[in-house]
């Protein structure tokens, strides 16, 4: 062990003559691991909070979106699909037609988007799973000649619509390119029969406006069978999705526009994003705060150990060397404290992500009762990093005060 390193350690755990100095120096080390499990646990919840949106989004958005630059759809081309099917990088390509929509069942009304989906769809969108599923089935096949559709948690209860009455369908009207006609408006509307069976819930954006539905049906409403709403597309590996957008890019060129989730709901992810770097940058002020007792606490030492300094200067001590000792007691409080925080902050993020102890408010209204926890590597990296560097800082004062005292002064203490 280094000279420095080594006299740190007897100088930070040897008996004080004042108990002060050693309040002081426990004070900071608490201080420090509070403010280190402190961080962990506010960044781990953000990105727990962050993934638990992303699988609410994953349910019926896919990893990537090609729409119309200009207009509402694209062309149906089989070029095109085939090129999206042969890239190395995407595992599914689902075709899509979205149509706003009025609803009627019995006497009531309301207002949606049908979504025509394709058998692969389910493949890039987990719709059909028991998480979202929570009534009926997923099976949009037509029977007898009337198609079938899953219908989204508030539209099935603003129409009060039934899984279990076959005998009664959901009237659809969809606004034909015609003006509407005050007096007889019906004509001006084109119109066909759904049959619910099934509900899913996801979150308020998609269940009340949104109605899933076959493929075939929705082209029927749109009166064409050449066009889409959009190409979604599910990869391999959900990280590459910012690198496949940009090859896309060049390959289809600016008459397409390519999306991924992040952009659909950019400003979710900005406001998720900018909470987290408040809270932590509110986190390191608190540790900036806890730090300041190191100061206080190597001065003392300094004022405690003079004459031992003078002492190991006569020995031929630098100046540099007497520096590096309160440089690395600081780190050495600084690092006790980060490691114990670490312990503490994991430990308690362990017991979160396996039994919930720490409930979310209102959690009965969420598909989570406890707050999400996801714990990343560079997190904990830059925790320990930052709270290090600040440790290290506040023993600078001391450190340079120490390596100022000259061999006759600290001899006359």
């Amino acid at each position: 062990m280094k000279l420095p390193l080594y006299i740190s350690k007897r100088y930070l755990f040897a008996p004080k003559s004042n108990n002060a100095i050693n309040i002081i120096t426990g004070v900071s080390i608490v201080g420090i691991a509070v403010g280190t499990a402190a961080m962990i646990l506010v960044l781990s919840i953000f990105n727990g909070l962050t993934g638990f949106i992303e699988s609410l989004f994953d349910a019926i958005d896919s990893d990537l979106r090609i729409e119309a630059t200009l207009g509402k759809t694209i062309p149906d081309s089989d070029s095109v699909f085939q090129l999206l099917q042969k890239y190395p990088k995407i595992a599914v390509v689902s075709k899509t037609i979205e149509l706003k929509v009025g609803l009627e069942y019995y006497d009531r009304q309301a207002q949606a988007v049908i979504k025509g989906v394709d058998a692969q769809f389910t493949r890039t969108n987990p719709i059909d799973s028991v998480a979202y599923l929570y009534e009926g089935t997923y099976d949009l096949r037509p029977i007898n000649g009337v198609y079938r559709a899953v219908l989204g948690s508030q539209v099935a209860e603003t129409l009060n619509a039934s899984t279990a009455d076959e005998s009664f369908p959901i009237k659809v009207f969809v606004p034909t390119d015609g003006p509407i006609k005050l007096g007889n408006p019906m004509p001006s509307f084109k119109t066909d029969v759904i049959l619910p069976v099934g509900y899913f819930s996801i979150q308020k954006e998609y269940d009340e406006q949104y109605v899933l539905t076959d493929l075939t049906f929705a082209r029927g409403l749109m009166g064409s069978a050449d066009k889409l709403t959009a190409y979604e597309i599910g990869l391999k590996n959900k990280s590459d999705a910012e690198r496949v957008k940009a090859d896309l890019k060049k390959i289809l060129g600016e008459k397409y526009k390519i999306l991924t989730i992040k952009d659909k709901h950019e400003t979710l992810y900005k406001v998720m994003r900018n909470e987290k770097r408040v809270s932590a940058l509110i986190l390191v002020l608190l540790v900036i705060l806890v730090t300041v007792n190191i100061v206080g606490s190597l001065s003392m030492i300094v004022l405690e150990k003079t004459r031992d300094i003078a002492v190991l200067k006569s020995y031929g001590a630098t100046t540099q060397t007497i520096r590096s000792i309160f440089l690395s007691e600081g780190l050495w409080v600084g690092g006790i404290g980060v490691i114990a925080g670490m312990i503490f902050g994991l430990g308690i993020a362990y017991l979160q992500v396996h039994w919930g102890f720490i409930k979310l408010g209102g959690g009965d209204s969420f598909r989570i009762t406890a707050y999400p926890i996801q714990v990343h590597f560079w997190d904990c990296a830059f925790v320990g990093i930052t709270v290090l560097g600040l440790s290290m800082l506040a023993s600078l004062y001391p450190s340079f005060k120490a390596a100022n005292i000259t061999i006759v002064e600290g001899l006359r203490q």
